[in-house]
């Protein structure tokens, strides 16, 4: 594993962080036990993944982590990451909670967790029309309760498919206010590297990767059939899946290519400190640690996928 500091946090984060949510929800989705959740929790462990990502809305997913890492004795010797939902939705309308639920938030997550300090928490999946209010009657909870000494760093995640054009996290970056920042990053979703990456660097804020594969990317006739369909109307060129076009070659080659391909892309922007990955399977978990360690795309292959797909600002594939 390779390690390297979280923007200007001081903490020397693995480059890949186990996420406990996703489509499994470590496992829980599919049926799968607890003992089964921990393997995989383990299993991160074993490879030199530091850095869990979990939040109190993925099912049970923090009080699993939270026991795991207890059963591990590494409760304490880890990086957890988690999040406050700052609004509930009322008839389709985001309402922002109180302060007094972002404590409570805070608390809960310590009890699942185990921990007397949360290392960082993210106001999670901020949506644009509430970023205002949510500065304005959360964010100043948060920081007293980093006074306090119940976390250490302050985040924000992106609501990636209602927000395409990343408002939230181009505003948060902007503010200088949050020490990491945790967005979509991929092959098909690349205007991070002109919204939020430049000021990111220049401000040191950490970065965080949420869905490096998204799900269609490794559905090969699925998305061959919408970048065909994107051409078809004029938002891709002629060179996509054309011969001189790598996305090509990777649906050609099958599911594992593909996603293989997407973790060494994401892996292979400087910018992002963290590639999550989310798995409740310890063999996958392995291969995209693997892929993301030692697998470097080719300059080649880099600047291609770049020319031809960086203007895309689909908010869903």
């Amino acid at each position: 594993m390779r390690y390297h500091e979280l923007g200007r946090t001081g903490l020397q984060t693995s480059i890949v962080g186990l996420g406990t949510g996703g489509k499994s929800v470590l496992g829980q989705r599919r049926g799968h036990s607890e003992q089964e959740s921990h393997r995989v929790v383990f299993k991160a462990l074993d490879l030199g993944i530091n850095l869990f990502d979990t939040s109190p809305v993925y099912i049970d997913s923090e009080a699993i982590l939270g026991r795991a890492l207890q059963a591990g004795g590494v409760t304490h010797r880890v990086i957890i990451s988690t999040k406050v939902v700052p609004y509930i939705l009322v008839d389709g309308t985001a309402e922002v909670i109180s302060a007094d639920d972002v404590v409570a938030s805070v608390e809960m997550s310590l009890r699942r967790l185990h921990r007397d300090t949360l290392d960082i928490v993210h106001l999670h999946a901020v949506l644009p029309e509430v970023y205002e209010d949510v500065m304005k009657r959360l964010y100043p909870t948060l920081v007293r309760l980093r006074e306090q000494g119940k976390i250490q760093f302050i985040g924000i995640s992106e609501q990636a498919r209602a927000d395409a054009d990343q408002t939230v996290a181009s505003r948060a970056a902007r503010s200088e206010l949050f020490d990491v920042i945790m967005l979509r990053y991929n092959l098909f979703h690349q205007g991070a590297d002109r919204r939020v990456f430049p000021v990111t660097t220049d401000k040191g804020t950490g970065v965080m990767s949420m869905c490096p594969v998204d799900p269609p990317i490794t559905r090969p006739d699925e998305l061959r059939t919408w970048l065909e369909g994107l051409k078809g109307i004029g938002k891709l060129t002629d060179e996509a899946l054309s011969p001189t076009d790598p996305v090509q070659c990777w649906i050609e080659h099958g599911t594992s290519a593909l996603a293989s391909a997407g973790m060494r892309f994401a892996a292979s922007q400087p910018a992002i400190d963290v590639v999550i990955t989310g798995t409740a399977n310890v063999d996958h978990l392995e291969h995209n640690v693997q892929t993301a360690l030692n697998c470097s795309l080719s300059p080649n292959d880099v600047a291609a996928v770049r020319r031809i797909y960086s203007s895309l600002d689909e908010g869903r594939l």
